[in-house]
């Protein structure tokens, strides 16, 4: 129960249905960093980050898995994404980036419940259909966004260039509630 910090040049994989307990987990590659589906995360930070430059650079948290820990982060330069039917409880926060010419993605019937939800890219940031975050503080940004039928975000604060009414690239069909 210590800290565990993976670093791969071409990747870093940790295989399906696993269940992993450590202090900070840190997994680090210039090309796909991956939690696969149904696995069970438990620690103080979880830490995925691909830090290449092309896009072979994604970081992904695979289908169904179970994250419970106190900061979440997931970074690209591609795409970072949350694979459906995940759930997140971070007691502090969770952060979904894309800070090259990709995508951060949320796929659906996804919960996160967090304290501060914040997701950027500088291409596009989507909800997928009946995505739950339930935090404080939420932001979302990107050049374009979607967020999708059934998807509720419940927070007392909303930021990001995803919340703007003069949003000329977004698709909003979700049931945004304020305040609790």
């Amino acid at each position: 129960t210590g800290d565990l910090c993976l670093h791969g040049d071409q990747g870093v994989e940790i295989l399906g249905y696993n269940t992993l307990n450590a202090l900070d987990i840190r997994l680090e590659s210039n090309q796909l960093v991956k939690v696969n589906e149904y696995s069970k995360i438990s620690g103080l930070d979880l830490e995925l980050i691909s830090n290449g430059s092309n896009s072979l650079s994604k970081s992904v948290i695979g289908q169904g898995n179970k994250i419970d820990v106190t900061n979440l982060l997931v970074e690209s330069f591609d795409s970072a994404s949350i694979a459906s039917y995940a759930e997140i409880n971070a007691s502090e926060s969770v952060k979904l980036i894309s800070f090259g010419q990709g995508s951060a993605s949320i796929a659906e019937k996804t919960s996160i419940v967090a304290q501060n939800y914040f997701q950027s890219a500088k291409l596009s940031s989507s909800l997928d259909q009946y995505v739950s975050i339930k935090v404080n503080s939420i932001n979302i940004s990107g050049t374009t966004c979607s967020i999708f039928s059934g998807t509720i975000l419940e927070a007392t604060e909303k930021f990001g260039s995803c919340f703007l009414l003069s949003y000329p690239n977004g698709l909003f069909v979700a049931s945004i509630v304020t305040g609790k």
